[in-house]
C-alpha cells in the first residue's frame, strides 16, 4: 500500500511506498525511516541537494520496479551515495538532468541484487562509481540522453553483478580494478565517447568476458587494449595498460 504522498517521507519502522506512476520528492533532510524504500511502476522519486538521506543504507533496500526511476537533481559537483537496491523490474537511475545534477557522482555503495536491467542515464561529467559487489543478472545500460559524456568507475571485483554491461551512447567505462564484469557476460560498446576519458574503455586493471560487441559488430576471441598496450588487438576503443581478454 502507497504511503509517501504529500512530501511526508513515512518515519519510524515501516516501507515507505511510493505509488505507480506518482513522483516523490525528497529536498531537505528527510527524517530516518528503517525498512524498504519502493518505487512502484512507473513511480520517480526526484532527489535534491539534501534529500539522499532518504535511500535506505541498510538493511533496508531501495526496490525499483518496472519503469520506476531516481532523478538526482542536486547542485553542481554533489556528491550522493546509494545503499542497496532490489531489481524487481528494468528501471532507471538519472543522474542528473539537462540542467541540474551536472559534474556530480552517484556512488553505489551497496550491493546490487535482482533479475533485472540498471538503466544509468548520465548528463555532463557525471560519475557512476561502483564501490562493492553485487549480483543482479539483469545487466547494466549506461547512455546519455541529452548527448553529454559521463562516466562509469568500476572499483571493486563483481560489482555489475553476472549480466552483460552496455556502455552506450556518450558514456565511457573506467575499470580500476579486475574481475568487475561476470567472466561469462558480454561486453558491449556503441555511440561516441566521453572525451575527457578518450576511450570507450579505460583499463588499469585486466578484465576478461566472454564475448565484445562494438557497434552492433561481434568481437573474435583474443586480448584487446590501447594502442600502446601489449594486447594482441590494438583499437582507439581502449585506453590504459590493462588487457581486455575475450574468450
Amino acid at each position: 500500500k502507497a504511503n509517501w504522498s504529500g512530501g511526508q517521507v513515512p518515519t519510524g519502522r515501516q516501507t515507505a511506498v511510493v505509488a505507480p506512476k506518482v513522483e516523490a520528492v525528497s529536498r531537505n533532510q528527510p527524517p530516518a525511516f528503517i525498512g524498504d524504500l519502493v518505487l512502484r511502476p512507473g513511480a520517480t522519486l526526484r532527489i535534491g541537494d539534501l534529500g539522499a538521506g532518504v535511500l535506505p543504507r541498510g538493511p533496508g533496500r531501495l526496490v525499483m520496479e518496472t519503469g520506476s526511476r531516481v532523478l538526482v537533481v542536486d547542485g553542481r559537483g554533489r556528491e550522493q551515495e546509494f545503499g542497496p537496491i532490489l531489481m524487481s523490474g528494468r528501471a532507471e537511475i538519472w543522474g542528473g538532468t539537462s540542467n541540474q545534477g551536472h559534474h556530480s557522482t552517484r556512488i553505489f555503495g551497496g550491493r546490487i541484487s535482482g533479475r533485472h536491467q540498471l538503466v544509468l542515464v548520465g548528463v555532463n561529467s557525471n560519475e557512476f562509481r561502483f564501490s562493492a559487489p553485487s549480483t543482479f543478472t539483469g545487466g547494466l545500460l549506461a547512455e546519455s540522453r541529452q548527448n553529454q559524456g559521463f562516466q562509469i568507475v568500476a572499483e571493486a571485483a563483481r560489482c555489475f553483478g553476472r549480466g552483460g554491461v552496455h556502455v552506450g551512447n556518450y558514456a565511457s567505462l573506467i575499470l580500476r580494478a579486475e574481475g568487475t564484469i561476470d567472466d561469462a557476460a558480454i561486453l558491449e560498446l556503441s555511440g561516441p565517447i566521453d572525451t575527457k576519458a578518450k576511450a570507450k574503455v579505460v583499463l588499469y586493471a585486466d578484465e576478461t568476458v566472454r564475448g565484445l560487441r562494438i557497434n552492433g559488430a561481434n568481437q573474435k576471441a583474443g586480448t584487446y587494449g590501447s594502442p600502446t598496450s601489449a594486447a594482441q588487438i590494438k583499437m582507439p576503443h581502449f585506453g590504459g595498460s590493462g588487457i581486455l581478454t575475450v574468450k
